[in-house]
């Protein structure tokens, strides 16, 4: 896990996950599609945890493929606030 790319948002950290997403094709649609496209995911744990050896959630972005690695890295710190956000406005942090 790149640790550098991380962030952090009230009291947790976030590590965006960001994969090669790659599904199949058919023949007649390489002309449609890009080359390369990116999913992601989101890793949170309470600040200044070990991400490898503390409880913490992780979170599949929600969404078609992105077409850039900084598109998807955005769209996983948006989804982690998100989630953070309901977490901290509840008050119930299970797991983190």
């Amino acid at each position: 896990m790149d640790k550098s790319r991380r962030t952090s948002y009230k009291g947790f950290d976030i590590y965006p996950l960001v994969y090669r997403f790659d599904p199949a094709k058919k023949w007649y649609e390489h002309a449609r599609r890009p080359a390369r496209t990116y999913s992601s995911s989101v890793l949170i744990c309470q600040e200044g945890n070990d991400p490898t050896r503390e409880p913490v959630g992780v979170f599949k972005v929600q969404g078609n493929a992105f077409d850039c690695v900084a598109v998807a890295m955005d769209a996983a710190v948006t989804t982690a606030r998100e989630i953070i956000d309901r977490m901290v406005d509840k008050k119930v942090v299970v797991g983190l």
